[in-house]
């Protein structure tokens, strides 16, 4: 679900994804972080990425889909990606999802 006042990926009124951008001196990084199977209680002692609204919390895919692993979710990811970007991802991690 977008949520049109605070970034990042949302399910309902919880945070899972977290996608950012940098641009420094003419260079562009980027990158995404997916709560897979983190212990949530760890947010319970920050205020996760300044959100102070106590509506709003922090979930995983685990806490979702209960025993999905790590692997299981990079797999999907991976194919997700390709699949949007319509491109093939090489390297170490896809070789090693694939193998899976």
């Amino acid at each position: 679900i977008r949520d049109s006042e605070h970034t990042g990926v949302w399910v309902g009124s919880s945070k899972i994804a977290a996608v950012g951008i940098n641009v420094t001196r003419w260079w562009s990084m980027h990158g995404l972080a997916l709560n897979v199977t983190n212990d949530l209680e760890d947010f319970s002692r920050i205020t996760p990425c300044g959100i102070s609204d106590a509506e709003r919390n922090v979930c995983s895919v685990s806490s979702l889909k209960p025993g999905v692993t790590l692997e299981e979710v990079q797999e999907e990811l991976l194919l997700a990606f390709q699949d949007l970007f319509n491109c093939e991802l090489r390297g170490a991690v896809v070789e090693e999802a694939q193998a899976q």
